[in-house]
């Protein structure tokens, strides 16, 4: 679906998931989800999450 919510009066929520990091991964920049948290084992210092709501357009 991509960015944009849904047309229609329904929110939509964007979760994001913020971390701190107590050191750098050295990982291609073209790793997936799934390789990203494997790199992040045992350097997470604190995470937070960031919740965005937005309304689309009327049909």
């Amino acid at each position: 679906m991509g960015p944009g919510a849904p047309p229609g009066p329904k929110h939509h929520h964007y979760v994001f998931d913020l971390y701190a990091l107590n050191a750098n991964l050295d990982i291609p920049a073209t790793s997936g989800r799934k390789e990203l948290l494997e790199a992040m084992q045992g350097k997470v210092i604190a995470k937070a999450a960031y919740v965005g709501r937005y309304v689309g357009k009327p049909q």
